[in-house]
């Protein structure tokens, strides 16, 4: 059948004198060395002798026995990689059990099915993973690793070795030891069940072939969602050797080379992407390099061979992790993948399963006791690709969709695939499953997606994309877009609030002629009951319905006749598939080329326009650099990457800064990243920044960049009585593919300049500082000031096209005057939207003051509903809890900017409450809220000074808390949503 079984080398002698490690379970694997004192791991200032890692697992091992947990039961991980990773998978295998890794990092919908559909009653966790959101799910409970409480429980347990007389039964080499999710070609990930059969063999050739000792050093790198990292612990526990854990900033480059030498790391496994970021002069300690994943070029193979014993691994998950390995790669000889690993299978067959000539080239097909069991729960999928042997032997072979030449010495050469299936960095994705998660959307009729530049740094995932002609509703079976009656929906009078669909669309005007049209009913709360409203089912007036939609639940169905937007696009992929996933770009064609037999012309796909990789040229921007590709997971990250591009947002900003801050000694802030959002400019910033420059004065500008990228009219964010935009930060992540601006009181820079304006020269040439006005102080702030300084910046950063306000409380009466101002120059204010703005009447009762407690809470981004029961502070206390409060918006202020800050805010109570509005030729996008002091106010209080529409939504929470996180991921996608809307669609009026 010409095929070949791989031979290993006899037995290795542990720390307890077992002569082999054939037939080991793999607690068995990890534990041959636990009654010794050396050290075992090292995470950063942490480490665990291999004598206490024993003690610690036995002890949570026994608390999942007694969760139930038993031979082949399924237990998560929900553990990034961490000394805690560790001590769970070691746990679940020395329990017995089956160990289900997720990446936290995963869209949380993505990480809910995968745990749904493993059948697991209990799992493992951190803390800062159940605050993401990752614990949250029905039918499991979490363990949480590094609780106080759950660490007294585990070690209330006896530290003993756990053995079968302490399991439910007696664990077999059958049993599942660990399940991987990977790329599925249906769209969802599929889950790759592998037993403990063939560990044995697999950690019995790592320890010939890497030469691992407890004098050697491994460095574990890869994610505990992948079975790479087994590779690395089995390496370095079965033959009592350390295990440094790389934290999660590390990627590449200069970062990952000070972590090798700091540790003197002998043993390195990696991608070759990842290790072409690195020279073999600076990183002398190193012995054994594994590279896998993903072709290795032969020009790395010459700067490595002669320094290191440089391996090429090769495997699927449905193979124990690697089934075949070259032995030391040599500079001029060709690269190949070796041969099988002792005790794996392998043959070459046709596409009718019959052996090929000898020396031919074709696929590639494994078996041996290193096969999984199978897909869980996936029986059809099981069968199409593990076959039976043809030959009639009664076991079974996995068809790798591998093509291979085989070699004289017994070894493999990849040739690439035989199906679609892609690589990219160590991970092998299914295209299938990205485009089924393109097509749930319904502006896109085909899909395809491919690779660029593969095998090198610079690789990328592409989506090529057809976009859908303008469809109805009912064409994607949407419950409820039956057509309705409509019934003068808008009356011809302006002094009716418009009705919306779910996205706050205003429904076009009836046609005399038409007796119908077509719309998706509005969803209320009441539809978890199977209650629907349809829209004009509000109160009736006497000349026009009322249709209010509720923000709670405003983005469940997409819009049927939106042209497609690639930023969009983009952010929903964010929400469906791993950032590994999420292609770099979206290429729209008019059609997908075509082969004569009708079938997808990868190679006619253009080539995309990507900006050509420039990678990190100092040590800083190295740094830089590292930060971005963490928080983004990505593996390499350019100079010219702009960090909102790659997907960072607001969020992860402030967790940037803090690092990009604590590493360089200097007070960076997450408002640097909205003016310097690329590496090169950052790094120039750093290097340029005057150490006597007040670290706050950035943030107090009159104009706040909160994204200055995208190809869409800017969206003008007017700040509320409190005079910063900082609120706008978490909205910002929510609007696609348009640069979007703070508009700030412009009292607050000149306060700051007369304070340091002689300490430091700085540049004001960015949007962040051009057009301050030391005119505007308290004693002559009044609306028609800010309204003219605001249509000024307006005008100066976007002199043409469509105009976007949004303004909450005060900033929605000040959007108000500033699109007068606009409109009577004649610019198109396309947008107006406030967010529970009110207008007061003439006999309203003058509000209090405002407390600096009141501006600590708005400071802090999370306004809480108890705020107005806390007590008030100083302004010196206020700032020690801002920098006591860890990374936010508010770091850095200082006790004379808070006393700026709250005098401003008091002048804006006072603004608010004196103004009285012109009237505004245009319409309004109203949200309100249902909750508090302003739950009996809604849209029409405006009637009287806007001539057009009134669009109204409801949004449940109170006034206060209108801009926190949790309510502009409801508000975000519907304002977005109304933003692309009015200016592809002429609104009427």
């Amino acid at each position: 059948m010409n095929a070949v079984v791989g031979m290993g080398a006899g037995g290795v002698v542990g720390a307890n004198g077992a002569d082999s490690t054939d037939g080991a379970m793999l607690g068995e694997l990890f534990g041959r060395f636990d009654g010794v004192d050396a050290i075992a791991v090292v995470e950063g200032g942490r480490a665990m002798t291999y004598r206490e890692l024993g003690e610690v697992v036995a002890r949570w091992a026994r608390v999942l026995l007694a969760c139930g947990v038993g031979p082949g039961s399924s237990v998560v991980s929900a553990v990034p990689r961490s000394l805690e990773s560790v001590v769970a998978v070691r746990a679940v295998a020395a329990a017995g059990g089956c160990f289900v890794p997720v990446d936290v990092a995963d869209p949380g919908e993505r990480v809910g099915r995968i745990v749904a559909g493993v059948g697991a009653v209990v799992g493992l966790t951190t803390r800062a993973a159940v605050l993401s959101g990752v614990g949250v799910g029905k039918g499991i409970s979490w363990l949480v690793l590094d609780d106080l409480a759950m660490v007294a429980r585990a070690a209330a347990e006896s530290s003993a070795p756990v053995t079968d007389a302490d399991r439910a039964g007696r664990l077999m080499p059958a049993h599942p030891a660990y399940l991987i999710h990977t790329s599925g070609t249906t769209g969802a990930p599929k889950g790759v069940v592998v037993t403990h059969s063939g560990l044995g063999a697999l950690t019995r050739h790592l320890l010939d072939r890497y030469a691992t000792t407890p004098d050697s050093t491994v460095l574990h790198a890869h994610s505990p969602a992948f079975d790479a990292h087994l590779l690395e612990l089995l390496a370095a526990f079965a033959a009592g050797a350390r295990l440094v854990i790389e934290p999660p900033e590390v990627v590449a480059g200069a970062e990952l080379t000070a972590l090798l030498a700091e540790h003197r790391v002998t043993h390195l496994l990696t991608t070759p992407a990842v290790l072409a970021t690195l020279r073999p002069d600076a990183v002398p300690t190193l012995t054994t390099v594994v590279v896998g994943g993903e072709s290795c070029p032969p020009e790395l193979v010459c700067t490595w061979a002669s320094r290191v014993n440089l391996h090429n691994g090769y495997g699927p998950t449905e193979a124990t992790v690697m089934a075949t390995q070259s032995a030391p790669l040599r500079a001029g000889e060709p690269v190949t993948i070796g041969c099988p690993l002792p005790e794996v299978v392998t043959c070459l067959l046709d596409s009718r399963l019959r052996p090929v000539l000898e020396g031919a080239r074709a696929e590639l097909y494994l078996g041996g006791p290193c096969l999984a069991q199978g897909y869980r729960d996936d029986p059809a999928t099981t069968a199409t690709h593990f076959i039976a042997d043809p030959t009639g032997t009664g076991t079974r072979l996995y068809r790798t969709g591998d093509l291979v030449g085989p070699r004289p010495d017994g070894g493999y050469e990849f040739l690439g695939r035989i199906d679609t299936q892609l690589s990219l960095r160590g991970r092998r994705i299914e295209p299938a499953e990205i485009e089924a998660a393109l097509l749930t959307d319904p502006t896109i009729a085909q899909a395809a997606v491919h690779i660029t530049t593969p095998n090198t740094p610079t690789a990328r995932l592409i989506a090529y994309i057809v976009p859908t002609p303008t469809a109805s509703a009912d064409e994607f079976g949407i419950p409820g877009s039956e057509a309705l009656p409509v019934t003068e929906l808008i009356g011809a009078v302006p002094g009716s609030i418009a009705p919306t669909d779910e996205f706050g669309t205003p429904f076009p005007e009836r046609s005399p002629a038409a007796e119908s049209i077509r719309v998706v009913p509005t969803v209320h709360a009441t539809a978890m009951t199977g209650e629907s409203e349809t829209p004009g089912s509000g109160a009736a007036e006497s000349d026009s319905a009322t249709t209010e939609s509720d923000a709670d639940s405003a983005s469940a169905v997409p819009d049927m006749a939106a042209a497609f937007d690639s930023a969009a696009a983009m952010a929903r992929l964010r929400t469906i598939l791993p950032a590994a996933l999420v292609p770099a770009t979206l290429i729209t064609l008019d059609e997908l080329p075509l082969t004569a037999n009708g079938k997808l012309d990868r190679a006619a796909l253009p080539a995309p326009d990507i900006t050509p990789y420039r990678a990190p040229r100092t040590p800083l921007e190295h740094l830089i650099a590292a930060t971005f590709a963490a928080a983004c997971e990505l593996d390499l990250v350019g100079i010219d990457d702009d960090f909102f591009a790659i997907g960072g947002n607001s969020l992860t900003g402030v967790g940037v800064s803090a690092e990009l801050a604590e590493a360089t000694n200097i007070p960076i802030t997450v408002r640097w990243l909205y003016t310097a959002p690329t590496v090169a400019t950052m790094a120039h910033r750093i290097q340029t920044h005057c150490a006597d420059t007040d670290p706050g004065a950035d943030a107090l500008a009159t104009v706040l960049p909160l994204r200055t990228t995208g190809t869409r009219p800017p969206l003008f964010c007017v700040h509320s009585a409190v005079p910063l935009a900082w609120c706008y930060t978490g909205l910002a992540q929510h609007i696609t593919d348009r640069p979007v601006y703070g508009l700030q009181a412009p009292t607050l820079t000149s306060h700051s300049d007369e304070r340091t304006a002689a300490t430091c020269s700085t540049s004001r040439s960015d949007p962040a500082h051009a057009g301050e006005s030391p005119s505007g102080t308290a004693r002559n702030l009044t609306v028609d000031f800010l309204a003219d300084t605001y249509a000024t910046e307006i005008n100066r950063l976007h002199p043409t096209g469509p105009v976007h306000l949004l303004g909450w409380s005060l900033g929605g009466q000040l959007a108000h005057a500033t699109a007068i101002r606009l409109r009577a120059e004649g610019r198109d204010v396309t947008t107006l939207a406030m967010l529970d703005s009110v207008v007061l009447p003439d006999h309203a009762d003058p509000p209090p003051r405002p407390r600096m407690r009141d501006l600590l809470t708005h400071l802090l981004g999370d306004e809480p509903g108890d705020a107005d029961a806390l007590p008030d502070l100083s302004a010196d206390e206020a700032a020690t809890e801002l920098a006591a409060a860890g990374p936010t918006l508010g770091q850095g202020l200082t006790p004379e900017q808070l006393t700026d800050l709250h005098a401003a805010y008091a002048d804006g109570v006072r603004l608010s409450h004196g103004y009285r509005p012109d009237l505004f030729d245009g319409d309004l996008l109203y949200f309100c809220a249902t909750e508090g002091q302003t739950a009996f106010l809604d849209a029409s209080m405006w009637r009287p000074y806007v001539t057009g529409h009134l669009t109204e939504h409801r949004v449940h929470t109170t006034h206060a808390q209108l801009t926190n996180p949790d309510v502009v991921a409801r508000i975000g996608p519907i304002l977005d949503h109304h933003l692309r809307t009015v200016e592809t669609v002429a609104v009427p009026r």
